[in-house]
């Protein structure tokens, strides 16, 4: 469950559900001579298998649909721009909405997808409008914009409605760096407010983000990086909401982000649910490297802590080919090597 969260970027040694993880090279696929036995297989939270159209049905059906990502999976990406596809060739037109990029890029985003004719993206040797977009969103240098791109593509050929959903870069540096009760008054203004009082989800995260340190997060550290993360999925929960209220009935908003913000309908599906209990949300699980036999399908499968029994991870699980990445690698290996260090750049997405 907490493979996601590994990074192996040292100067994100102690965030990274804050970071991006991917390195964008062929070093992320599968070994040709190795692919995955099972890979791209629809199956439902029960483990019956599920056809494209049966998959249709049930996207058509939800107002948030949700295709939660391990972020350096190239695999996941290339079944989301499916996905995507799938819902144009029906006739549907959905919002697009991103973890990676933040609430206050969605101009520039909207400016590209609703190709307008004099772009304020494009100015003299831009070279052309994606190559501005990319400049203006911060991704120049970023080898991720490989795996975002595509669908940024079709969603300007359908003129898509696209947004950001997370929080402020900046706001999150912070977060991970200072206690809430020592930002500016200004600063807090800007968080979005979370009264989500749950002792079993914070201690179920705050395993999960011991695990993902490799157990070389102090107890201040943990608990900063909790907190981020609850503010992180507020973020995205008003954005996704906010953006819905824009939509007709048939369009639904389409929500690419890690699956971590998703897992056992807690995270952002939980707070859009306390905000419009109503919306039918979709949590789609995009599972890397396994096969049906290695899921758990059973009612319990979800974790259990303070007596709260939580839901299995995902509704749906739709299963890739994993990662290659060399035997002998170890993702501890950055926490031991390295001070804890973060710059403007690593404080990215997780």
């Amino acid at each position: 469950m907490i493979k996601w969260m590994m990074c192996a970027t040292a100067a994100a040694a102690l965030v990274p559900l804050l970071s991006g993880c991917g390195n964008g090279t062929d070093a992320d696929f599968f070994a040709p001579e190795n692919p995955a036995p099972s890979a791209n297989r629809l199956l439902t939270q029960q483990g019956q298998p599920l056809t494209p159209q049966q998959l249709l049905q049930k996207m058509r059906h939800s107002d948030v649909i949700y295709l939660g990502e391990t972020h350096d999976n190239p695999h996941h990406h290339q079944m989301q721009l499916q996905a995507l596809t799938q819902l144009l060739d029906a006739g549907i037109r959905p919002a697009l909405g991103f973890e990676f990029f933040f609430q206050q890029q969605t101009g520039w985003l909207m400016d590209f997808s609703l190709g307008q004719e004099e772009s304020a993206l494009v100015g003299h040797n831009d070279g052309g409008e994606e190559s501005a977009l990319r400049r203006r969103l911060g991704w120049t240098h970023k080898a991720q914009w490989q795996y975002y791109a595509p669908l940024l593509r079709l969603a300007r050929q359908y003129q898509l409605p696209v947004f950001g959903a997370d929080l402020d870069v900046g706001l999150r540096l912070r977060l991970s760096r200072t206690d809430v009760d020592q930002l500016t008054t200004l600063e807090r203004r800007l968080l979005p407010k979370s009264d989500l009082d749950s002792e079993a989800y914070r201690q179920l995260m705050l395993e999960q983000l011991d695990q993902a340190h490799c157990h070389h997060a102090d107890h201040d550290s943990l608990q900063r990086l909790y907190t981020t993360w609850l503010v992180r999925n507020e973020a995205m929960a008003d954005a996704i909401v906010a953006m819905r209220a824009d939509l007709t009935e048939a369009q639904p908003v389409v929500m690419i982000l890690g699956k971590g913000h998703t897992e056992f309908n807690m995270g952002v599906v939980e707070r859009v649910a306390q905000r419009q209990p109503e919306l039918r949300q979709l949590n789609i699980g995009l599972a890397e490297g396994q096969t049906p036999g290695q899921l758990d399908f059973s009612p319990e499968a979800g974790p259990r802590r303070g007596g709260v029994q939580f839901d299995p991870a995902h509704s749906l699980y739709w299963v890739t080919e994993g990662r290659y990445h060399d035997a002998l690698y170890d993702p501890c290996d950055v926490f031991r090597n390295h001070s804890v260090a973060v710059d403007e750049d690593d404080a990215g997405q997780g």
